[in-house]
């Protein structure tokens, strides 16, 4: 299959904020809460699968993952995914510095586009910014734009996951 995108490629150079150091100090700070201090993992599934392989939970849903468990985990996570569009296409390769583009996600607002006026977001956003999104070239993926205040907010991830998928044939996430 060939691969269809119009990413961009960091091979220039670029800017940086964090040293070779700090990017260090940071991943070993993350080692540390995720450790100690522990998570808070909504998952059943994942909560049920770490309990079988002995990590520690507490609270019903703060887990705290050793150490190890997440440089073994690192270690052995592929360095490369290709998303496919809904097409079968490869279209984004996950790697090195290769940059895509979307559009944000969960904003509560928008500006309606016929009045100019600020309301909440609706589904039915979300249905036009995934059409618009589908026909722009230079848009890689989709997420959901706003979240939809018309629809049960226990529910509504689906039904705005559903808008994007019958509107564009883009990566959705």
């Amino acid at each position: 299959m060939t691969l269809q995108s119009n990413y961009t490629t960091l091979e220039a150079p670029r800017l940086r904020k964090l040293s070779d150091d700090q990017v260090e100090r940071l991943h070993h700070a993350s080692l540390e809460i995720l450790e100690h201090t522990g998570v808070r993992l909504f998952e059943p599934q994942a909560l049920e699968l770490l309990k079988k392989k002995g990590i520690q939970v507490e609270d019903g849903n703060r887990v705290y993952i050793p150490a190890g468990l997440v440089e073994w985990a690192l270690s052995v996570a592929p360095k490369r995914t290709v998303l496919c569009d809904r097409h079968g296409r490869r279209v984004m390769p996950l790697e090195r510095n290769n940059v895509f583009y979307g559009p944000g996600s969960d904003c509560p607002n928008v500006i309606d586009v016929r009045t100019g006026e600020r309301r909440r977001g609706t589904l039915q956003d979300i249905v036009e910014a995934s059409t618009i999104c589908d026909s722009l070239t230079n848009i890689d993926f989709l997420m959901s734009f706003c979240i939809a205040s018309d629809l049960p907010q226990d529910t509504a991830d689906r039904h705005q996951m559903r808008a994007m998928l019958m509107n564009s044939t883009k990566p959705n996430g």
